[in-house]
């Protein structure tokens, strides 16, 4: 048996475990939906506490609107008064508060079976290693995927633009075992079980159909990942959402969210671009040898290095009968504290004076100027 038909996947957690719905199914989930969001305007028990495996209604937040879903509670986590509930009708487990969950009419709790769960088969986990005995590299059969191999297959998944899913046999307990044909937004074509064997995750295995329920890898609950890590998907209500949020059904708004998110992706790669050039310039340009014209910029040649010590050696000097003060007083003085050894760390001031002398016996009067350059300790 080789059924193929289209598929989303809603909830992956090892290629052997996953949830799935086909999307042409969705007739009846619409009469559900419609359902939900007219009970949801009608009174609420306000004091309510779920049992594990119960049936119940959550106000959750899809595509910034508030929707009821329909959910069955999974686990509960007391320290930090959440539940883990699974969306029973699109197929993921998430957290949230209490006082999100109410009483689910029984006239509300029909199931439909359009949520398949779903697993890769004739494959089992295995990794690369040496023996030593046979001085070789050889593939070794695991219990377990590792975390980085479904980290590896999400992805393929998620970045997706059509997946098919070829089934092959279905076990006791329901679960669909096949393959997934998955096509990128480039048109290439992957095969999923191809894909972990091309690349030494996985190991072919015959009569697979008898060991199936017998794996590991199918002893995951929902709420956890590969690794046993609690879902980080949570429901989170900011304020008043609910009294003015009305769900849009139409394809059009839908088009209109998913358009504004590509901007904004687009937009802050582009920063986020432009922030990394920014930085990986200066290290650049540190990188490249440098040109024989800085260097001669850089290094004073020996003929400036003359004429800078012939223009120091050609400063004017003062003349010692002169009644002029130096221009540059200050600058002199300067120059005699670092010249004088005697005078270091010593306040040095110059006396600059003028004698007058009067001859007056034969009437006329001399003036003239001495100009003493003794230093005076102050």
């Amino acid at each position: 048996m080789h059924n193929k038909i289209n598929i989303a996947v809603t909830h992956f957690i090892n290629p052997h475990l996953f949830w799935y719905r086909n999307v042409h199914d969705f007739h009846e989930l619409n009469q559900i939906e419609q359902q939900l969001q007219t009970w949801k305007n009608t009174a609420r028990d306000i004091a309510y506490h779920p049992k594990l495996g119960e049936k119940v209604a959550v106000s959750f937040v899809a595509w910034n609107k508030v929707k009821v879903v329909r959910a069955e509670i999974l686990c509960e986590v007391k320290w930090l008064n959440e539940f883990i509930v699974w969306a029973l009708d699109y197929g993921f487990p998430f957290r949230t508060k209490i006082e999100f969950i109410h009483q689910l009419p029984k006239k509300m709790m029909r199931q439909i079976n359009h949520i398949h769960c779903g697993g890769l088969a004739n494959i089992l986990p295995g990794e690369n290693e040496y023996d030593y005995v046979k001085g070789k590299s050889s593939m070794i059969k695991k219990d377990n995927w590792t975390q980085r191999v479904c980290d590896i297959l999400e992805k393929l998944l998620i970045t997706t633009h059509t997946i098919t899913f070829v089934e092959e046999f279905q076990s006791r307990d329901g679960r669909h075992w096949g393959n997934l044909m998955i096509v990128n937004h480039k048109g290439q074509v992957f095969n999923a079980r191809e894909h972990l064997l091309s690349a030494h995750h996985a190991v072919a295995i015959e009569k697979f159909e008898a060991i199936a329920l017998k794996l590991k890898t199918i002893n995951v609950q929902r709420f956890l990942s590969n690794s046993g890590k609690l879902t980080t998907r949570t429901n989170i209500i900011r304020g008043n959402m609910g009294s003015y949020c009305k769900i849009q059904k139409t394809e059009s708004a839908i088009y209109d969210f998913v358009k504004r998110k590509v901007e904004d992706w687009y937009i802050r790669n582009k920063r986020d671009n432009h922030m990394i050039d920014a930085m990986l310039k200066p290290s650049v340009e540190r990188m490249k040898p440098a040109s024989s014209t800085n260097v001669n910029k850089s290094v004073p040649s020996i003929q400036q290095s003359k004429e800078m010590s012939s223009n120091e050696s050609t400063i004017p000097k003062i003349n010692a009968y002169s009644y002029e003060a130096p221009v540059n007083f200050q600058s002199s003085s300067n120059a005699g504290k670092r010249n004088s050894p005697k005078i270091e760390n010593v306040n040095v001031s110059y006396d600059l004076s003028v004698n007058i002398t009067t001859n007056q016996g034969g009437g006329d009067e001399n003036c003239s100027v001495v100009r003493r350059d003794e230093p005076k300790r102050s």
